[in-house]
């Protein structure tokens, strides 16, 4: 686990780090999780928030490092169109042929 590397915030401000949104990088650091699995970029590129005239986007995707293997690519799908959310969803593709094999023999040998 890397804290002092990602976020110096748990050493340098502990009243701070206990927040309910520090504690989930906490968790996803502690138990694997990094934020490695880029989306896509494009000269159209969209955001994945946006309100009047603020657009701001995320470019990393949180998973686990089990699913590095399978992944594809990760785009920021348009909602525009849908009007239900100021948000666009972020679409992460994987190869499930191979996340199939893989979770079948895990999924086995737990019902044993």
């Amino acid at each position: 686990m890397h804290l002092n590397q990602f976020y110096p915030l748990f050493f340098n401000q502990p009243q701070i780090a206990f927040k309910r949104i520090h504690r989930l990088f906490n968790f996803l650091l502690s138990n694997g999780y990094v934020d490695f699995t880029p989306v896509n970029f494009s000269s159209a590129s969209l955001g994945t928030f946006h309100r009047a005239d603020l657009i701001s986007r995320i470019d990393y995707v949180w998973s686990c490092p089990l699913l590095k293997c399978f992944l594809l690519t990760s785009v920021i799908f348009d909602a525009h169109d849908v009007n239900f959310s100021d948000h666009n969803p972020v679409i992460t593709y994987y190869d499930h042929s191979f996340l199939f094999s893989s979770v079948k023999p895990a999924h086995a040998r737990q019902l044993k």
